[in-house]
């Protein structure tokens, strides 16, 4: 008896420290068995986001410390009209975040957004450093009021 069986492989390079998206059960961004050694993010988490891989779908909100889509990659986050909490950097490339909210909350000396991006809320504008998108664009109005 002949039996062919089709697998397919996907070799991730993911930065050091970050956690991986594998899709390995679905591609639900909240289901731990998504991500490499079975945990998904928490809001101290370097999600990183292989273009070798479906994208993901978020089921409910979501954190992430940073969030970094990688270079030449078409893969894209659903937010599935939910929120996605960053802290940190984020750099969305091609396949970009959308249907949903982004949101900012990070308190370092800076936050560097990019990318192609969904209704993007800044939680602390004083720590904006840099936007580039055709989305966004960087105006006055992210910078905080200095009126009294």
């Amino acid at each position: 008896m002949d039996v062919t069986r089709e697998f397919t492989f996907y070799a991730i390079m993911k930065p050091s420290g970050a956690v991986a998206w594998t899709a390995n059960a679905s591609q639900d961004f909240n289901a731990a068995a998504n991500w490499d050694g079975g945990v998904a993010p928490t809001s101290s988490s370097a999600v990183f986001m292989p273009n070798a891989v479906p994208g993901a779908t978020l089921s409910a909100n979501a954190a992430a410390g940073s969030l970094k889509m990688e270079t030449g990659s078409n893969v894209n986050i659903a937010l599935n009209t939910k929120t996605l909490t960053v802290s940190g950097d984020v750099s969305a490339n091609a396949g970009g975040i959308n249907n949903g909210t982004l949101a900012l909350v990070g308190t370092g000396t800076g936050i560097n957004i990019g990318g192609t991006l969904p209704t993007t809320t800044v939680g602390n504008a004083s720590n904006l450093r840099h936007v580039s998108s055709s989305l966004v664009r960087p105006r006055r109005d992210l910078r905080p009021s200095t009126a009294s």
